[in-house]
């Protein structure tokens, strides 16, 4: 059933909506705006500044939960021979349930780890609720489940949250135990006999529209803990039937998950980037406001998104690892690290310069890790200098000129993981003659037109061709 009115002169969509629907709060409208409830002229509009002109029909529809498809594959955040964290979608159990055997994230990765002949067997370490997302965690054997869970009391977990309102006060920490209720299936706060401890830290990050983009910190584990606590505090989870209002997909994801690996002992952290339907229910993502060098990444990196539309999904996914990782510039981050590369091309910008890596036994561009340094611009440069032992080298621009995400195998005690490089454009402003680094087997001058001659790799034919377009351009 839906609500349909037609617009008689030019008002703000809010104003109109609040005129129109006199017995509903304006807190409902807003909720219905989010939700994609409401549509002008039959296109969905969430903005409540959204500007009507007379003559435009809106139209306002009941809130629905459309029914997802589970996905036939999971994304494996990390995977050694004891332990697989993936990136669980919201609207997917964790395990199976009573009328649910099959559609569940420890069925579907079992499915996709197994081969013909060979079943995996999979623990799940621990479970988060069927419309939370994030970080999910599975042992391959049921000693490993039971040695990870012997620290889980150390596991530092980490949840983002977007609430109705503003919590006051801004950051605290909510000590209010916990009674799971089973006939309802929902948890009480408060003293009772049959009441476990539950200790949630938060921190408010930023208040824009009525709700409020929340840091969540988690000392117990216990269930619908997040949810019920934050309710308490009189800021429910969005979208949270059960402790708020119904609407659109819940706002709160898992996004890291940190513990000791009780085989090296050594400490593992599992992040999950933050979804597009999450991001969806604040109406702008935050960026760290003391930290300009990485919000100067992402203008740069949303600059080069009208410039190459066709790569406009890594560029999302690119953008969201920079904002939803605190340490995306540093190389410690176990599931993958921002990098800076160098595509340095001689005076005559007819030849590139390559190194043959020793770690990786192949031709690539110069480049390195950003070590905490924000600046990609400079990390490039700086790798360049130091990898090429060229005495002058000038940007040919300070715009990107590529991305790529690309996967790095498995080396001694580093586990796999993935290089999230920036690209920037050099010329060799002087002498060409260069020195080869510890890092390299050997450089050398290649043709750009022969690229393909030393290397398959996609990403570094896509560079050639970006680079010889822009040439030709240049001389017509």
């Amino acid at each position: 059933m839906s609500e349909k009115f037609a617009v008689r002169e030019a008002a703000g969509l809010l104003a109109f909506l609040q005129a129109q629907l006199r017995d509903w709060s304006r807190k409902t409208i807003q909720q219905r705006l989010r939700a994609g409830c409401v549509r002008v002229n039959g296109t969905p509009v969430s903005r409540h500044d959204h500007a009507l002109d007379a003559g435009d029909r809106v139209e306002v529809s009941a809130v629905s939960q459309p029914a997802r498809r589970p996905p036939a594959t999971l994304e494996i955040l990390y995977a050694d021979r004891d332990l697989i964290a993936v990136d669980k979608p919201a609207g997917l159990l964790s395990v199976g349930a009573a009328g649910e055997t099959r559609r569940h994230a420890l069925a579907i990765l079992r499915n996709q780890l197994s081969r013909r002949g060979r079943d995996v067997r999979l623990w799940p370490v621990h479970r988060i609720d069927r419309d939370t997302s994030g970080v999910l965690l599975f042992a391959t054997s049921r000693a490993m489940r039971e040695a990870v869970m012997a620290r889980w009391a150390a596991a530092e977990k980490t949840y983002l949250a977007i609430v109705e309102g503003c919590p006051d006060p801004p950051r605290g920490t909510i000590d209010q135990p916990l009674r799971l209720d089973d006939e309802e299936y929902r948890a009480h706060v408060g003293a009772h006999p049959g009441a476990k401890p539950a200790i949630t830290h938060y921190e408010t990050e930023r208040t824009a529209d009525g709700r409020s983009w929340v840091r969540v910190r988690l000392e117990t584990g216990r269930q619908h803990q997040i949810r019920a606590h934050l309710a308490w505090l009189g800021c429910p989870v969005a979208g949270d039937p059960r402790y708020g209002a119904a609407g659109g997909r819940m706002g709160l994801h898992a996004l890291r998950l940190k513990i000791i690996h009780p085989g090296s002992g050594k400490p593992l952290v599992f992040e999950a980037p933050v979804p597009a339907d999450f991001r969806e229910l604040f109406p702008s993502l935050p960026v760290r406001r003391r930290d300009d060098a990485r919000e100067d990444v992402v203008r740069q990196l949303r600059e080069y998104r009208t410039r190459w539309t066709n790569e406009a999904e890594t560029v999302d996914r690119f953008i969201d690892f920079i904002v939803s990782q605190p340490d995306a510039f540093r190389r410690e981050l176990a599931i993958g690290h921002v990098t800076g590369s160098a595509w340095v091309v001689d005076r005559a910008g007819t030849h590139v310069l390559l190194t043959h890596h020793k770690k990786l036994n192949m031709w690539v561009q110069l480049g390195g890790h950003a070590d905490g340094d924000a600046d990609v611009f400079r990390v490039a440069l700086r790798e360049a200098e130091e990898e090429s032992g060229l005495k002058s080298i000038a940007a040919v621009s300070r715009r990107i000129f590529d991305v790529d995400v690309h996967r790095i195998p498995a080396r001694g005690a580093v586990p796999a993981h993935f290089h999230w490089d920036v690209r920037y454009a050099f010329r060799a402003a002087g002498d060409e003659t260069y020195r080869v680094s510890d890092e390299s087997h050997d450089l050398r001058w290649i043709d750009i037109r022969s690229l393909e001659a030393v290397t398959a790799e996609e990403s570094m034919l896509r560079m050639a061709r970006k680079w010889l377009a822009g040439q030709k351009r240049a001389a017509e």
